[in-house]
């Protein structure tokens, strides 16, 4: 009678999201990313140290907090409008009969010059 039967709908049991009381913390450790210089900004690695040292976040793993940092920094900058969606600039070249081309071989020395 225990034996699950086959075809049936199996419930999934609820499983909680460890990170969820840290994604604020999170949060303005990236918003105050947004000014400072790129070497001065917060790391996964670092964000993740001090989610431990400063906030006892032991139950939490460092791929957790990578993965949502990941995701949620393209996020953060898309909204501020700082995203990749206005760096791509379309390009057309037209052929046409009058077209020219350059080529630059360089400057090389010459085989004679050796000897």
């Amino acid at each position: 009678m225990g034996r699950p039967v086959a075809g049936a709908a199996q419930e999934t049991p609820f499983r909680d999201d460890r990170l969820d009381p840290c994604k604020r913390i999170i949060e303005a450790f990236l918003q105050a990313d947004l000014d400072p210089p790129t070497k001065r900004k917060h790391t996964a690695k670092r964000i993740f140290n001090r989610l431990v040292e400063e906030h006892g976040a032991y139950e939490i793993s460092y791929q957790k907090v990578r993965s949502y940092i990941a995701g949620r920094r393209k996020q953060i900058l898309l909204l501020v409008g700082r995203g990749p969606d206005s760096v791509l600039i379309p390009q057309s070249h037209i052929p046409s009969a009058e077209a020219e081309a350059e080529v630059d071989f360089g400057d090389l020395p010459s085989s004679s010059s050796r000897f």
